[in-house]
């Protein structure tokens, strides 16, 4: 039997494709990334003006520390919160009260300015130290 190109064939089934077509699937994931980046907030050091020194080899060591900040003006910060130098080894103790791991760790993080004089920092160094703090560190740049 001679068949011509016009005669029809058996023609063989089409197969169905099997999954997903995967194109649509990242066009929309790369928009909700894009958009998520876009509208993301980044987190930043306290908003405190503090002219901190550089270091070569800190590392941010901060996660469960008091953290103390001294600034130009002489102002004591405790957590980011204005405090009276006669005031801090009291408002530390209750702070130690609210949050007992601080206790266990007794980790003191100072961040001073540059241009806090040597005698402003060792004397909040003694009010921690009646406050029960033992182990301070200096906050730095790197």
């Amino acid at each position: 039997m001679i068949f011509n190109k016009f005669q029809t064939r058996k023609r063989r089934s089409s197969s169905l494709r099997n999954g997903l077509d995967l194109a649509p699937l990242l066009d929309i994931i790369f928009i909700l990334v894009t958009y998520f980046l876009v509208n993301a907030s980044f987190l930043k050091q306290p908003s405190l003006n503090i002219d901190l020194p550089k270091s070569i080899h800190a590392k941010a060591d901060a996660k469960q520390a008091l953290q103390i900040y001294i600034n130009n003006k002489k102002e004591i910060y405790l957590n980011k919160t204005l405090v009276k130098e006669p005031l801090l080894s009291t408002k530390v103790m209750a702070l130690i009260k609210e949050r007992p791991y601080l206790k266990l760790k007794a980790r003191v993080i100072l961040y001073a300015d540059k241009t806090t004089p040597y005698e402003k920092l060792l004397s909040v160094m003694d009010e921690l130290y009646k406050a029960g703090m033992k182990d301070f560190r200096l906050g730095t740049k790197f």
